[in-house]
C-alpha cells in the first residue's frame, strides 16, 4: 500500500533485493562521528528500471573498554531487523560489531514501510525527495508518519519543506511581480 498525504509526506512498501555492509567507514565531512556501520540496501519498488539505495547508517555506544554499551544510532539498523521480522539478538555480534552473514542473506526478499518526504524543489523545477533512514513495518504507515513528524518536531530531521514547491512558486511570482520588467 501506498499512501500520500497533502504535507509532503509519502510512504511505500518496499521489498529488499540485496543487503551489503561496510564497517567503519570514513566520516563524513558533515558528520560529528563516524559510523561504525552503514547498511546498505537496494530495494524494489515496483519498478524493474529503478531500483534505489537506502542507507542506514549509525554508530554503537561502548563502555570505556571498547565494549558495547547500546545500539547508539545504529538503532534505525535494529529497527529495519525488528520491521523485517529478523532477530536481531542472533544477528548482530556484540564483541566484533558485525552483522552475520546469514542475517544479510536474510533479509534478502524481506518487506518494510519506507518513508520519503519533501526536503525542496529542485532546479528543474519538481519536488526533491528524501528517504527517512526510520522505516517501519508493513501497515504501519501512520505510525511511521507520526514518528517523522515528531523527528520533526524535535528538530532530528532539519531538511523537510512540506511547502517547498508552494513557497517557490508564490516567491517566483513575487519576483515576476516586482523584480522583473516584462
Amino acid at each position: 500500500m501506498s499512501e500520500q498525504n497533502n504535507n509532503g509526506i509519502f510512504t511505500k512498501n518496499v521489498k529488499i533485493i540485496d543487503a551489503s555492509v561496510e564497517y567503519t567507514p570514513p566520516k563524513e565531512g558533515w558528520q560529528k562521528r563516524a559510523d561504525d556501520i552503514i547498511l546498505t540496501l537496494t530495494l524494489d519498488v515496483g519498478n524493474p528500471e529503478f531500483q534505489p539505495e537506502l542507507k542506514l547508517r549509525g554508530y554503537f555506544n561502548k563502555k570505556e573498554d571498547g565494549s558495547f554499551q547500546n545500539n547508539g544510532t545504529a538503532t534505525k539498523i535494529k529497527i529495519l531487523f525488528d520491521s523485517v521480522g529478523v532477530n536481531w539478538e542472533n544477528s548482530f555480534v556484540k564483541e566484533s560489531y558485525e552483522l552475520t552473514d546469514s542475517s544479510l542473506e536474510e533479509l534478502a526478499g524481506k518487506e518494510f514501510c519506507k518513508l520519503s518526504y519533501v526536503w525542496g524543489v529542485k532546479d528543474n523545477g519538481k519536488s526533491g525527495w528524501n528517504d527517512w533512514t526510520e522505516v517501519g513495518k508493513i501497515g504501519d504507515d501512520q505510525k511511521l508518519k507520526d514518528k517523522f513528524l515528531d523527528a520533526v518536531k524535535n528538530k532530528w530531521v532539519r531538511d523537510y519543506r512540506p511547502n517547498a514547491s508552494v513557497e517557490q512558486k508564490s516567491s517566483e511570482e513575487s519576483k515576476v511581480g516586482s523584480d522583473f520588467q516584462l
